[in-house]
């Protein structure tokens, strides 16, 4: 195999050498100061932890309140629908009411007719009985 041939061994640690001193030097020059750079950026605009907890609290109570406007509205709103639902359950009530009473009137028309016509039926009959 070549690369066991003990000739060729100070040719691949010659560029074994070469390739690392230049990927070191890249590494040195312009990788790792980019990277330092971003790393002092972010650390610039780290928050405190006195103001982390400031803004925590600005957000619960600013949680609560919306909260608590939430549930006002929620409650006005359960009182309008609960308005509503009496409304409507008194306008169904007459609604049915009205109902019942017209069931009843055509009810008693029926019997009224009936009786007028067994009247008219028993008057024609006496008029007849009197013309005989």
């Amino acid at each position: 195999m070549p690369q066991l041939d003990v000739s060729s061994f100070t040719t691949q640690i010659l560029w074994l050498v070469i390739v690392y001193f230049t990927f070191y030097i890249l590494l040195l020059k312009f990788i790792l100061p980019k990277i330092g750079r971003i790393l002092k950026f972010r650390e610039s605009y780290k928050i405190p932890s006195s103001l982390k907890a400031s803004i925590a609290a600005n957000d619960s109570s600013i949680k609560s309140s919306t909260t608590n406007q939430l549930l006002n509205v929620i409650n006005s709103n359960n009182k309008f629908i609960e308005a509503t639902n009496s409304k409507i359950d008194a306008f169904t009530k007459a609604e049915t009411e009205f109902y019942l009473s017209s069931l009843y009137l055509k009810d008693q028309n029926e019997v009224l007719k009936n009786n007028l016509e067994s009247i008219f039926i028993k008057k024609q009959l006496l008029d007849h009985e009197i013309k005989n």
